[in-house]
This record gives structure tokens, C-alpha cells and sequence, in this order.
């Protein structure tokens, strides 16, 4: 069987999802704080990223 993969642009509202992944790892969980809410810092980070040309 067949898995396909799609990519796509990632949205703030996926912000949620890829910290908590990035916090599940033994490396990740060392530098990642995964709560809820998310603290500000990740929001503006993504905010960075995505309003770069």
C-alpha cells in the first residue's frame, strides 16, 4: 500500500501541532516548552518567518 504525502504552506493555526511534534522528541524537549497556550515567543516567531518574502 501506498502512502501519499502532501506539503503544503504551514498556517498559525498549525503552530499548535508543530511545536507539540518538535516537543516530542528526546532533543526537542530539551530546547521546546509546549503549553497551552503557547507562549508568545513561538506566535512571533512564526510571524517572522511567514511575512518574509
Amino acid at each position: 500500500m501506498e502512502t501519499e504525502i502532501t506539503f503544503r504552506i504551514a498556517v498559525q493555526k498549525d503552530l499548535d501541532s508543530i511545536v507539540a511534534m518538535l516537543a516530542d522528541d528526546f532533543l526537542g524537549s530539551q530546547r521546546e516548552r509546549y503549553e497551552n497556550p503557547l507562549p508568545t515567543s513561538y506566535i512571533k516567531a512564526f510571524e517572522a518567518i511567514t511575512s518574509d518574502p
